[in-house]
């Protein structure tokens, strides 16, 4: 997704506002932190530490300029940069592949019905080959 973002905010330029710039600079910037992180080992070498830290950081800095919303994720973001040199590359801890499957459950949950048979109710929304 990331590097199609860089590629709409290239072709799309004049309309994105004053700010502009900010938002490419932001992009580009989160672009190279996932660069870093998929071309590197568990344990990351000192300088792709900082290299990521640096792209993780301009990331946060140009969004804020650019008067991107500030999520939870953001400050998250900030965390990931801050540990990568103690607990090496994000890409074997961080927990973002698993908040899809999680926020489909919530939205399976929301539609299902209260008392006795919610488990069976979720069950036969979710693995429906198996009830």
């Amino acid at each position: 997704m990331i590097p199609f973002a860089v590629q709409v905010c290239a072709e799309n330029l004049k309309f994105l506002g004053p700010n502009a710039v900010r938002l490419v600079m932001a992009v580009d910037a989160l672009h190279d932190a996932h660069k870093i992180i998929y071309k590197e080992p568990k344990q990351m070498a000192p300088a792709s530490c900082q290299q990521l830290q640096r792209s993780l950081l301009r990331f946060l800095h140009c969004w804020k300029s650019f008067g991107g919303h500030q999520v939870f994720k953001h400050h998250m973001v900030f965390h990931v940069a801050e540990f990568v040199a103690i607990h090496g590359n994000p890409k074997y801890y961080w927990t973002y592949a698993d908040e899809n499957e999680n926020r489909l459950m919530g939205t399976v949950a929301k539609s299902l019905h209260a008392g006795a048979t919610f488990y069976k109710t979720l069950l036969q929304k979710i693995l429906p080959e198996n009830c």
